[in-house]
């Protein structure tokens, strides 16, 4: 490990980290500011969205969140995947990309503005998301629509890139069902989205 790598943590780091998930504790648990749920203690990481060294600061660049960067499926696996991570030569300017950092600050800070790409805490609210579901599928009686995909698309957890990647991408000539269109993307089982462009009727 070299000089650099262990500078990029601030010398007080093990303390920084223990208080950035008390400051977000209720209980025995803890709120992940990326998917805003409250998780135990231990499946909680500090992440850092860039790095400041002695400069680290809760809310501005760490933040708690669940899972670990080597655990699939997880909050911090995910803001660690391309797009969503930014590496550069120097190690110290790897950094998430700015529309996650404004999505990590918010979560962190509790802000549940509906305009934020921020479906953690569309999901921790949970009033929002049933609104969006009763919205898109039950309003004047409609329905799923079948459709086939053109292309192998991303899936992400919203309607936009700025939103993070949910699992594998789908592949091509996937039928999938569609419970919801907003602004060129669909929504399909679990609270998934893909851009409709490459879906065509079945």
């Amino acid at each position: 490990m070299t000089t650099q790598t262990i500078d990029r943590y601030p010398h007080d780091w093990a303390t920084r980290s223990r208080d950035t998930k008390r400051s977000r504790k209720q209980g025995k648990k803890v709120q992940c500011s990326c998917c805003g749920k409250f998780h135990p203690w231990d499946n909680v990481e500090v992440h850092h969205s860039s790095y400041q060294g002695e400069s680290d600061r809760a809310g501005v660049n760490i933040f708690p969140v669940c899972g670990s960067k080597q655990d699939p499926g997880t909050c911090h696996h995910l803001l660690h995947q391309k797009g969503n991570w930014i590496k550069d030569k120097n190690i110290w300017f790897n950094r998430n990309s700015d529309a996650i950092v404004r999505r990590l600050q918010k979560g962190y800070a509790g802000d549940s503005s509906i305009d934020v790409p921020w479906l953690g805490i569309v999901g921790a609210l949970g009033a929002i998301a049933i609104g969006w579901f009763v919205v898109g599928s039950f309003i004047g009686g409609a329905q799923p629509v079948r459709r086939l995909l053109t292309e192998s698309v991303n899936v992400r957890q919203g309607p936009g890139i700025a939103y993070l990647k949910a699992g594998k991408p789908l592949a091509k000539g996937t039928a999938v069902e569609v419970l919801e269109e907003k602004d060129g993307w669909v929504r399909i089982d679990g609270g998934r989205w893909i851009a409709g462009n490459y879906t065509k009727a079945n």
